[in-house]
C-alpha cells in the first residue's frame, strides 16, 4: 500500500475519474470540484490543493482533496487498515487539516483513528443527506412565478447567498458572493421564485458527467412556510433534466426535516449520508 501525492490538478483528475464515477451521484463534490481545478488550479484560491490517493497493487483504495481552508475530502475504502496508513501518513507530513467531509461511516472511523493519535476536539458542523432526481413529481404550485435570474437580481441573491452561507457555516464574503452570483448569472444557473417580488433563490452548477447539482435553495424568514422553495425546486430541477442531464442531485441538512420532506415530494430519493467535522487542537 502507498500514497501518491499530485500536484498536476489535471493529471490527478484523469486518475480518479473512473473510480469516482463508479458512484458518480454520490461522489458529485469531488468530481466538480476536481473538474474546476482541471481547468483553473486558482478556481479555489491560490493556495495549492492537497491531492492524494492510496493505492493497494494498482487499485485506488481511498482519494483525499482538501482545498485550503476548507477541509479534507475522503471518498473510497472503510477499511482500518487503509484509514489507519492514511492517517499515519498525514501526521508524518505534517498536513494541516481544519476537519473532514465525506461519507458518514468513512469520516466516523476516520475520526475515532485521528482522536487516538493526535491532541484534537472534534465536532459534528453538520450531518448532510446527498439525494438523486430522474423524474420530477407534479407538484402545485405557490403564488407567484419562476424566472431566470438577471444582472438586476444580482444585489439580492448576493445577500441571500451571503445569508445562506452563514446559516451553512460557509464563507460568507461579500466580494466572493458577487463573483459567484455574477458567473451563475451569466450562465443562467441562478433562479427566483417571484410573487410581486424575489421570495426565493435557487442555484445550480458543479457538473458531472451525467448530473448537476442544485444548491443554495434559500427562502428568507418571512417568505417561509408558503411553498415557494418546493415550487422553485421543482421547475429548476424539471429545466436541468430537459436541458439533457440524466440526474440532479442536493445536500440537505438532516436537522431540518421541512427541507428532506419537500424535497422527497418534488421526487429526490436519498442516496447517502454525509457529515462534516471540524478539528480543534487541544491546548491542555
Amino acid at each position: 500500500m502507498k500514497i501518491i501525492k499530485y500536484t498536476d490538478a489535471e493529471e490527478f483528475y484523469n486518475r480518479v475519474v473512473s473510480f469516482l464515477e463508479e458512484d458518480e451521484a454520490v461522489n458529485n463534490l469531488a468530481l466538480g470540484i476536481l473538474s474546476s481545478l482541471k481547468k483553473n488550479e486558482n478556481a479555489y484560491g491560490k493556495i495549492k490543493p492537497f491531492l492524494a490517493i492510496v493505492e493497494n497493487d494498482g487499485n485506488i483504495k481511498l482519494v483525499m482533496i482538501m482545498t485550503p481552508p476548507y477541509n479534507l475530502q475522503i471518498l473510497g475504502n472503510v477499511s482500518i487498515e487503509v484509514i489507519n496508513f492514511t492517517i499515519d501518513y498525514l501526521i508524518r507530513e505534517n498536513i494541516e487539516i481544519p476537519g473532514i467531509i465525506g461519507r458518514k461511516e468513512l469520516c466516523e472511523k476516520f475520526v475515532g483513528v485521528w482522536t487516538n493519535k493526535t491532541p484534537i476536539i472534534h465536532k459534528v458542523s453538520m450531518n448532510q443527506r446527498i439525494y438523486k432526481l430522474e423524474k420530477v413529481n407534479k407538484v402545485q404550485d405557490s403564488a407567484g412565478c419562476f424566472k431566470i435570474a438577471e444582472e438586476k437580481d444580482s444585489e439580492i441573491l448576493v445577500k441571500w447567498l451571503m445569508e445562506f452561507n452563514k446559516y451553512i457555516g460557509e464563507d460568507t464574503d461579500k466580494d466572493k458572493a458577487e463573483r459567484q452570483i455574477i458567473n451563475l448569472i451569466n450562465k443562467k444557473r441562478a433562479y427566483l421564485w417571484v410573487n410581486e417580488i424575489p421570495v426565493t433563490m435557487v442555484l445550480a452548477g458543479r457538473e458531472t458527467k451525467n448530473g448537476i447539482i442544485v444548491s443554495g435553495v434559500y427562502t428568507p424568514e418571512e417568505f417561509r412556510r408558503n411553498g415557494y422553495a418546493t415550487s422553485c425546486v421543482a421547475e429548476v430541477s424539471k429545466i436541468l433534466l430537459d436541458e439533457g442531464y440524466k440526474f440532479c442531485t442536493l445536500y440537505t441538512d438532516l436537522s431540518n426535516p421541512t427541507s428532506n420532506r419537500i424535497y422527497q415530494k418534488i421526487g429526490y430519493e436519498p442516496i447517502a449520508d454525509s457529515i462534516m467535522y471540524n478539528f480543534k487542537k487541544n491546548r491542555r
